[in-house]
C-alpha cells in the first residue's frame, strides 16, 4: 500500500458545462458533469497511471507546484488529490 498526492486544478467550463480536473504532473485531464464525478475520474486515472508505471517499472513523476497564474487564467482552484494503490483496492 502506498499513497500518492498530487496537486490538481479544478474549474468549470462554462462553454461545455462540465467540470475539468487537470493533474499537470501526470498529464491527466478529465471532465464530468459534476465536480464530484470529475474528481472521482481524475483519481481513477491517477491510480491507473501509477499502477501501470509500477508494473512496467517506469519512473513515477514527482508532484510539482502549480502556478497561481495558470489557476487564475482558467478561473479555477488548486486541490490535492490522494490515491492509494495496491492489490486490495480491487477487492
Amino acid at each position: 500500500m502506498k499513497q500518492y498526492t498530487y496537486s490538481a486544478i479544478i474549474c468549470f467550463d462554462e462553454e461545455d458545462l462540465v467540470y475539468v480536473v487537470h493533474v499537470p504532473s501526470l498529464g491527466i485531464i478529465v471532465e464530468a458533469k459534476t465536480e464530484k464525478d470529475a474528481i472521482r475520474r481524475a483519481k481513477h486515472f491517477m491510480m491507473s497511471y501509477i499502477e501501470t508505471a509500477v508494473a512496467e517499472e517506469l519512473d513515477i513523476p514527482e508532484p510539482t507546484d502549480i502556478s497561481s497564474d495558470l489557476v487564475d487564467f482558467v478561473n479555477g482552484a488548486i486541490i490535492s488529490l490522494t490515491v492509494t494503490t495496491g492489490w486490495y483496492y480491487y477487492l
